[in-house]
């Protein structure tokens, strides 16, 4: 396994948003392939509250080359004030890393 692939985890309220961010990482390059989750609930404090909300849970699939620009690209158009963007380094099996060598330029 190679372990040059990255996942980055964020979530959103709408569904839309979920696809509007997915179909740009697509289209721009910096992920390979971007998975949608079902609505699930997320509970959390924001400001001094336990707050929940339900959030669609976006898994993007993308190189540690393109991670960096992934992220910056996320933070700059996510609905949220202060959005979840989690990197995290995973392995690959060496054909499907080849796979998002080539989709993501």
């Amino acid at each position: 396994m190679a372990s040059d692939a990255c996942i980055i985890l964020t979530s959103v309220a709408a569904a839309e948003d979920a696809e509007r961010i997915a179909e740009q990482l697509v289209a721009l390059q910096l992920a390979a392939c971007v998975q949608i989750s079902a609505a699930g609930q997320s509970l959390y404090r924001w400001q001094g509250r336990i707050e929940r909300q339900n959030e669609y849970y976006l898994s993007i699939k993308t190189t540690a080359d393109k991670a960096g620009e992934a992220r910056d690209w996320i933070e700059a158009n996510h609905p949220y004030e202060t959005p979840e963007i989690l990197c995290l380094q995973a392995d690959a099996a060496p054909a499907y890393l080849q796979w998002m060598r080539a989709t993501t330029g």
